[in-house]
């Protein structure tokens, strides 16, 4: 799957997705909403949870490398298989 053809889908289905298919890498925090970072097929992916309710808020999918700054001391790319 190419990252068009995941951002074109529902919500719900790109959560599924990642979770049967996505690379865990990382955790982090922010004011009002908590991160999940996946790899995924050759892209990545951030789910947004909201603080306390932890509801995806959005998920979205990136190749740029500059996005992955925020994650720098948190991610170990050895767990990805290129």
């Amino acid at each position: 799957m190419s990252l068009d053809e995941f951002l074109i889908k529902p919500l719900d289905w790109r959560a599924h997705f990642v979770s049967l298919q996505g690379v865990f890498l990382a955790n982090r925090s922010g004011y009002k909403f908590d991160f999940s970072l996946y790899y995924v097929a050759d892209f990545f992916v951030e789910i947004w949870y909201t603080k306390g309710s932890h509801e995806v808020g959005l998920i979205r999918g990136f190749t740029e490398t500059a996005c992955l700054t925020t994650y720098l001391d948190e991610i170990n790319l050895s767990d990805i298989r290129i």
